[in-house]
């Protein structure tokens, strides 16, 4: 092969070079989340009503399920705060999915909703969800 042209061939040594790349970034990631605190800023618990009602105008307008029936994953649900709150709106707990990396917060969750919703600990890059 010309040296000119690259081989198609897997590099050991790139995939190695990746595989660091993405255990580096998923530290990062892990460090800079932990460092937040768990409960909402009161910047947050303002702007809560609006948020609630957007998002039940945006399902009744974009032709979504009823809230009861709409699927909902959150990704990063740390305590399960929001879920909670999807609950309260209406969200019918066996269609709710929480996926957290932190263990502790993950233990939260769980302790926090029904055991109808599902709560899952690890890497929402990676993490194999059940079909719904």
């Amino acid at each position: 092969m010309p040296d000119n042209i690259m081989s198609r061939e897997p590099d050991s040594n790139q995939a190695r070079t990746d595989a660091d790349a993405n255990r580096i970034e998923k530290a990062r990631i892990r460090d800079a989340y932990a460092r937040r605190t768990p409960h909402h800023d009161s910047y947050a618990a303002a702007i809560r009503p609006s948020r609630e009602m957007i998002f039940r105008r945006h399902i009744q307008s974009n032709g979504l399920p009823s809230m009861d029936r709409l699927s909902l994953l959150e990704v990063g649900c740390g305590t399960g705060a929001e879920m909670k709150r999807m609950l309260e709106l209406g969200v019918g707990p066996e269609n709710l999915t929480g996926i957290e990396l932190l263990e502790d917060r993950f233990e939260s969750a769980r302790a926090a909703l029904p055991d109808a919703c599902s709560v899952i600990l690890g890497d929402a890059a990676t993490v194999d969800l059940p079909d719904r």
